[in-house]
């Protein structure tokens, strides 16, 4: 039989493990740590073996601040890694936010994991966070959580929403944004021909503002 894994004691960089914790959703063994600063911290079993989490959030939060000399730890909310973190919280649980409607009225939630900020940082941080990038999720249904997140840019972003138009050109649907791309056609010109019900190829016809365009129904996906 095969023994079970004790970590109990056990230190991984600034951490020191106290005790294992209840599975995450995916089954996969989690352990809660203290770290050197005194917060606590729950990471899974590989993060701490291979190095992936190094502390409760302090060790990635003193890399921000190095890249931000004028940002010092009593500051945290100045950086827009932080404000990343508030507007990823306020559309899902805000009711007052624009955006609360696509997000938190659809159920999209964030793990319970990031709802402590200095958690969130840490996985920015090791997953290739940097202030050009915005967050993602890859199932757009899903909810904000290491699984199912990424940081990309926000031109493809906007590609990737839930509510991104699509039409079919030369055989293939794509985006009306990557259409405008390949069209040279402005995107507003393409978005207002789309929602006249204009069909693909009126879609891409040179502007003529004397000819009267015949509305056909077009394949959308």
């Amino acid at each position: 039989m095969v023994k079970a894994l004790d970590l109990t004691g056990e230190k991984f960089n600034r951490l020191t493990v106290i005790k294992r914790v209840k599975n995450d959703k995916w089954g996969s063994a989690r352990w809660l740590c203290e770290c050197e600063c005194g917060n606590e911290a729950i990471v899974r079993t590989n993060d701490l073996r291979r190095g992936h989490t190094k502390s409760c959030g302090c060790y990635n939060m003193e890399k921000v601040i190095e890249r931000c000399p004028d940002t010092s730890r009593h500051m945290q909310s100045n950086t827009k890694l932080y404000a990343s973190w508030v507007s990823m919280k306020d559309r899902c649980y805000n009711k007052n936010n624009k955006s609360y409607l696509d997000y938190g009225g659809r159920g999209i939630k964030i793990c319970d994991e990031w709802l402590i900020p200095d958690n969130f940082f840490n996985w920015a941080l090791n997953n290739g966070y940097s202030e050009e990038l915005t967050i993602d999720r890859v199932n757009v249904n899903g909810n904000y959580e290491p699984n199912n997140c990424r940081w990309i840019s926000m031109k493809r972003q906007i590609r990737n929403r839930r509510n991104t138009l699509k039409v079919e050109y030369q055989g293939k649907f794509i985006t009306l944004g990557e259409l405008s791309e390949k069209t040279n056609i402005p995107y507003a010109t393409l978005h207002w021909r789309y929602k006249q019900g204009f069909s693909t190829d009126r879609l891409v016809e040179p502007v003529n503002p004397h000819k009267k365009y015949e509305k056909r129904n077009i394949k959308v996906k």
